[in-house]
């Protein structure tokens, strides 16, 4: 039984072939020996190891490539864009539930609500934007509807994107507002 153990050790390092030829060998040893329990026991032990091993491999790897992406997209104005956007918009929501509180006493906490809701905004509106750029233009390149009409679907998103960049300020302004109120109380 020892000796399995010790074979088991110096298995872990070996490369994978030459794992799986061991595992064969000490199973056959013990089945010659008569013992089911310990071949059962090494295999899956073994087996087990060797699954652990594929899974530690791939994670790295994949963290790997993951990060790597990151930084590329991270390099391009728009992943910029979409690094403020995402950051605004964790701001705003961390901040959200305090900040619209009608009991709210804190200033900084309605102010960082109001801009972080902004950036978000923002973002949000640039993409949006781009998207409904992107929309109009190819219906009107394939013939689908007119130039005058992309330009009108145009500009009809653009002042709903405005529309909602602006209803976030405001709303933001009067949360500070209430909360300076509140402190004076």
């Amino acid at each position: 039984m020892a000796l399995i153990g010790k074979l088991v050790k110096v298995a872990y390092k070996m490369t994978p072939k030459r794992k799986a030829a061991l595992a064969k060998a000490v199973a056959a040893s013990a089945k010659k020996r008569g013992s089911k329990a310990v071949t059962k026991k090494v295999v899956k032990t073994t087996a087990i190891k060797k699954a652990a091993g594929s899974v530690k491999r791939t994670a790295k790897l994949t963290a790997l490539k993951t990060k790597r992406s990151t930084k590329a997209v991270l390099k391009t104005k728009a992943g910029k864009i979409a690094a403020a956007t995402a950051g605004g918009a964790g701001v705003e929501r961390v901040t959200s539930k305090k900040a619209n509180s009608k009991k709210n006493k804190s200033t900084t906490i309605a102010r960082a609500n109001q801009i972080g809701g902004g950036i978000k905004n923002l973002g949000v509106k640039a993409a949006t934007d781009a998207a409904s750029v992107a929309k109009n233009v190819a219906k009107a390149a394939v013939g689908k509807q007119s130039g005058k009409k992309a330009f009108f679907n145009i500009a009809k998103d653009v002042a709903a994107s405005n529309l909602k960049v602006s209803a976030g300020l405001v709303k933001g302004q009067l949360n500070v507002k209430r909360a300076k109120k509140n402190k004076r109380k």
